[in-house]
């Protein structure tokens, strides 16, 4: 029996936790009190493609003094990483830690921080460039979960949302050839829900899948 299959039973529990706790309880400061906004629902064709503005020179400056940070031993199936680019010394130093793994499939689960739409979990299906690269989404990976009733279509919800885009760089910087499956998530999931979403997380599993949850941490705590 395979590593993954040997985990393929408990992913799906570790995925349901990190929606719970990572995006809630820690980020909830951010959301707990956001309003639903009713957006319309915008599904875009395939082969469509979102451009990510982001700070070139940050970006750069936090890729650059990352490259002292020791790389994993051990490949790893799970990071928490924050999605703001004040933090972007943070994220820089997470992803150099698995560069060296083999990654063609990256979830990214973030917040809905502004509630927008009215799904409870939001995903879509174009294409994000950055810095003129493109990095592609794993429509097949989106069109499961969607099959099964754990995800909504909605793109004009998902490319307003930092939470997924900060991140986009970084994945196509570490990993080129990576596909990503955005995860965009209300604060009004319930445990129900979670676990439902993380039990199909866990049909992805792949020994080349990393899972991304992609929160806020604190927006208040001193430096030290």
């Amino acid at each position: 029996m395979s590593c993954v299959e040997k985990n393929r039973n408990s992913i799906w529990t570790y995925a349901a936790l990190l929606v719970l706790v990572g995006l809630f309880l820690v980020g909830g400061g951010c959301m707990a009190n956001a309003p639903v906004v009713e957006d319309s629902v915008t599904t875009w064709s395939e082969g469509v493609q979102v451009t990510w503005s982001f700070q070139e020179g940050r970006f750069w400056d936090s890729i650059e003094r990352a490259q002292e940070t020791e790389v994993a031993n051990e490949p790893a199936h799970g990071l928490v990483v924050p999605h703001h680019e004040l933090a972007s010394d943070v994220i820089a130093r997470a992803f150099k830690t698995v560069e060296d793994q083999q990654v063609q499939r990256v979830i990214v689960i973030g917040p809905n921080h502004e509630e927008r739409g009215t799904a409870k979990v939001i995903s879509g299906i174009v294409d994000w460039t950055v810095n003129g690269q493109r990095v592609e989404t794993d429509r097949n990976a989106v069109g499961q979960l969607q099959r099964a009733n754990v995800v909504t279509l909605d793109e004009s919800v998902l490319v307003q949302e930092h939470a997924i885009g900060t991140l986009t760089p970084y994945i196509a910087h570490t990993w080129s050839d990576a596909q990503v499956v955005p995860l965009v998530v209300s604060a009004r999931l319930d445990l129900e829900g979670a676990l439902a979403l993380g039990q199909e997380l866990s049909g992805l599993l792949e020994e080349d899948m990393l899972l991304i949850a992609s929160i806020d941490f604190s927006h208040y705590l001193p430096l030290e």
